[in-house]
């Protein structure tokens, strides 16, 4: 466990707003409202197509500093990093799938590991996941899989992964 607080030491986490829309011209008419000085819950409420947040305000809450290029993508990341706090992006950010985002750096704070109770949960589930995968691992080389056609008779498909690659 202590390697695992290691790793939060003179790290920080921003506290992130997100305002997710379908276009740029979507993105735009947002950042005309908070141009104009509407609340940024305000904005994100009626205009972002993500529901979670949208219901929230556009509130993530806080993400740790290296978490966020991967959890929103780099352009993200790299915005959250130049910005103030409390103070939002002022052009809107193209996600990979076509979409828009407008995100807000709230406060930040020095980021505090989570206790073990807390990330219990996610425990449990990593190595669940860890230990059946392995188990089908295990099954995959150990059966032995007969394949026949609608008459009865043996197959003779073999699997893309064992036919020799040509040149």
């Amino acid at each position: 466990m202590w390697r695992f607080k290691k790793k939060f030491k003179n790290q920080k986490e921003f506290e992130v707003s997100v305002i997710i829309t379908k276009d740029e011209k979507s993105a735009k008419n947002a950042l005309k409202a908070l141009g104009a000085g509407k609340d940024f819950a305000a904005v994100a409420a009626e205009y972002s197509i993500e529901p979670n947040t949208k219901k929230q305000g556009g509130r993530l809450g806080y993400l740790v500093e290296g978490a966020v290029g991967e959890v929103l993508g780099p352009d993200v990341g790299k915005a959250l990093k130049i910005l103030k706090d409390n103070v939002y992006s002022k052009k809107p950010i193209k996600l990979k799938d076509g979409k828009y985002i407008i995100v807000r750096r709230g406060n930040s704070r020095a980021a505090v590991a989570p206790t073990f109770e807390e990330i219990k949960p996610q425990l449990k589930s990593m190595y669940s996941q860890k230990a059946l995968g392995e188990y089908i691992d295990s099954l995959r080389k150990t059966a032995k899989v007969e394949v026949f056609t609608m008459d009865g008779k043996p197959d003779t498909f073999q699997s893309p992964s064992k036919t020799p690659l040509k040149k």
